[in-house]
């Protein structure tokens, strides 16, 4: 379902890629959840968890 509603916020908005992503405070990190747009290798390749300290736009987020 998920995925579903990457796929139809990626045709709203005219995006190619969406994804939905965990955010995990207690330990910084954001867990891959849903996408739309990527590849099977390319999905593959993704990262267990990702550092927020590499996205500053998911650290403004939390900021605010």
């Amino acid at each position: 379902m998920l995925e579903r509603a990457c796929a139809a916020v990626a045709v709203g908005f005219g995006f190619e890629r969406v994804g939905i992503v965990r955010y995990v405070a207690e330990t910084s990190t954001l867990v891959p959840f849903a996408a739309h747009g990527l590849t099977p290798s390319e999905a593959r390749a993704l990262p267990a968890a990702l550092p927020v300290a590499h996205f500053g736009a998911f650290q403004r987020a939390l900021s605010a």
